[in-house]
């Protein structure tokens, strides 16, 4: 489409663009499973149709509780081709969670993966396993369903953390997604380009990942493991030869530190989520000189990204990274709480304009109210500006430096928290009176840290601490993601104030730290367990670690638990699954793992896997060249 029409189309029509221009190419890897634009546009057609004959209409919302796959790729096509919007949900959620966002979402139909737990618990309200929806709509239509609409339609709903305690879900339109990913120029976009899946389908990277490959003809490149090493995301990045990949600061700088070597034929690296770490930037500038390497930051309230700063391969002068310059069709104001400019250089909230601009909050119009406001300096008054919240200056360069927040929401590993949030959540627990959590990163590596009041003190002793700590989180980790509950308590008879009733958090006392074993302890482990020791010790920033304690009730994270593994294997010269360190989560146990031999056995299967996919996609070229020639 030229110029800015495609402002006006829906997402599956700009996809089908691509489809007339080039059928035969491959829009989808997915291990074994390779799809073309033709077949993509077919099979989300007949799932369309099954959609709408199952009381689907334009305007509903459609969950899809799944992780990555073709099929669900698949799915977001359809649905959105049956005039819905969807809503992407984390089977990984804990239950509680999940309920609440149906609750709270309404959908007129979920899509599901059976071999997730808690998923089947949808299967009465309105819900199909995706592959039994798949392989019934085979016999339905293979043309696109005539449904009316424009790019102002709803495409879809993702929920992010919200400071009441309750998830809010943001609205974004059709021409927003379009907007983030057609004639833009912060990364490489066209037909040459291969894109890589990792993002989780409710976290809106996933949005750049799947439209930025689909609506320019490229092809997206699939991690199917939930729960991925780093190996697994090497091996991906090979054997699908991705040209282009988005990773959260945290994965970036992992992959700095152990995989430097698995990212050099990329042309173009998105990172951010939170604050780089100028090491680790300068470290890839200098491993990767023919890499472009991209700060990108964005709320998800205005489409995934919102300023981009492609880093000179000279650096950048040093200190923080800025966040650069906003993307094409994009406004930013640096606002006072008036909402009138700053100077140049003065500290003021960055707040958006344009194109990629949600809806609003699913259900929440008093909090939309409060968030979308319209845009002072819209001289027609027809549009809304985003107040992010975020604290930021103009640079004498003309770049934008992101300074911190305004409030108490903070990001941990790329995804988004509100502190508020979780307090307001673990204060719902009849056993606490009073909660406070905080991020703390004295060790080197952010985490949370939660401050508690018991309702009865006097009833939680020395001796019953550490069931009663852990019955809160256990409840607190049925209503949160596994990622906003905090891995150190901290058990206090009253919260410190400040003389005006605030909590004093400068009077909050640190976690206690284990103690440290005794000589006939160390000398009693086995090499093994001494080498396990050492890296956990590195890794968690701890003196001390009991051997049967559980990684993450040590303060580990995922992202933790990933270095660790790399650490290990690269220790032991051996190759073992990501997920042993899951199943075997203390030193004893993982010790005993890793002494017996299936590991080996493991890696031959993952070298097979790598080979057999890439025969796949060979004889998937040499199949669409004969199809192609033939016409």
């Amino acid at each position: 489409m030229s110029g800015n029409n495609f402002l006006f189309a829906r997402v599956h029509e700009l996809f089908f663009e691509q489809v007339k221009l080039r059928p035969n190419a491959l829009a989808v890897r997915d291990g074994d499973n390779l799809l073309s634009y033709e077949e993509l546009d077919r099979q989300s057609n007949q799932l369309a149709h099954f959609l709408l004959l199952n009381g689907v209409s334009a305007g509903d919302l459609v969950v899809l509780l799944t992780g990555r796959s073709s099929e669900a790729v698949v799915a977001l096509l359809a649905i959105l081709k049956a005039g819905a919007s969807y809503l992407p949900l984390d089977p990984a959620y804990p239950i509680d969670l999940l309920e609440f966002m149906m609750q709270d979402a309404k959908p007129s139909l979920v899509l599901y993966d059976k071999t997730f737990p808690y998923t089947q618990n949808f299967r009465d309200s309105r819900g199909f396993d995706l592959d039994l929806a798949l392989e019934a709509a085979r016999g339905e239509s293979d043309r696109v369903p005539d449904v009316g609409g424009d790019g102002a339609d709803l495409a879809y709903v993702m929920y992010t953390s919200g400071s009441t305690g309750r998830p809010k879900g943001v609205c974004v339109k059709h021409q927003a997604v379009a907007h983030l990913v057609l004639g833009q120029d912060y990364a490489p976009f066209g037909p040459d380009q291969k894109f890589l899946h990792l993002a989780p389908l409710a976290f809106d990277a996933s949005t750049f990942e799947i439209w930025g490959a689909l609506l320019n003809g490229a092809s997206i490149g699939i991690v199917g493991e939930a729960r991925p090493s780093l190996d697994q995301i090497a091996d991906a990045l090979d054997a699908y030869r991705i040209t282009t990949a988005w990773f959260t600061a945290g994965l970036f700088n992992l992959l700095v530190d152990h995989r430097l070597s698995a990212l050099e034929h990329l042309q173009c690296i998105l990172a951010g989520g939170e604050a780089l770490s100028p090491t680790h930037v300068e470290a890839a500038l200098k491993g990767l000189p023919h890499t472009r390497l991209v700060n990108g930051y964005g709320p998800t309230e205005n489409t995934t990204f919102t300023c981009c700063y492609s880093i000179p391969p000279e650096g950048w002068g040093g200190g923080a990274v800025p966040i650069g310059v906003p993307l094409v069709g994009t406004d930013v104001y640096i606002l006072d709480d008036g909402l009138v400019p700053v100077a140049s250089g003065q500290t003021g909230q960055l707040c958006v304009g344009g194109l990629g601009v949600a809806r609003g909050y699913l259900n929440r119009p008093e909090l939309t109210a409060q968030k979308f406001v319209r845009n002072p300096f819209d001289s027609e008054g027809t549009t809304n500006l985003y107040l992010t919240g975020d604290l930021v200056r103009l640079r004498s360069d003309g770049m934008i430096a992101f300074l911190g927040r305004a409030d108490q929401q903070v990001k941990i590993n790329g995804r988004r928290i509100e502190l508020e949030e979780i307090s307001n959540v673990l204060r719902d627990d009849p056993q606490i009176a009073d909660a406070v959590v905080v991020v703390d990163d004295s060790s080197g590596v952010r985490h949370l840290v939660a401050y508690l009041k018991p309702a009865k003190y006097e009833s939680v002793s020395t001796a019953t601490r550490s069931a009663w700590v852990a019955s809160v989180l256990a409840r607190l980790g049925r209503a949160l993601p596994d990622y906003m509950v905090p891995h150190e308590v901290v058990v206090l008879e009253t919260i410190p104030l400040t003389p005006n009733g605030k909590v004093d958090r400068r009077r909050l006392p640190p976690p206690e730290r284990p103690t440290l074993p005794s000589d006939s302890d160390i000398i009693a482990l086995s090499d093994l367990e001494k080498l396990l020791l050492g890296i956990w010790k590195n890794i968690l920033k701890v003196d001390s670690i009991p051997l049967d304690r559980n990684f993450f009730d040590l303060g580990g994270t995922s992202l933790q638990l990933v270095a660790a593994h790399a650490e290990i294997e690269k220790e032991l010269n051996k190759k073992f699954p990501l997920v042993a360190l899951f199943q075997y989560s203390n030193i004893m146990e993982l010790a005993s793992f890793l002494g017996e031999t299936r590991v080996d056995n493991e890696l031959e299967s993952a070298r097979t896997r790598a080979s057999k996919r890439s025969d796949n996609l060979r004889r998937f070229q040499k199949k669409a060249s004969e199809k192609g020639s033939s016409r």
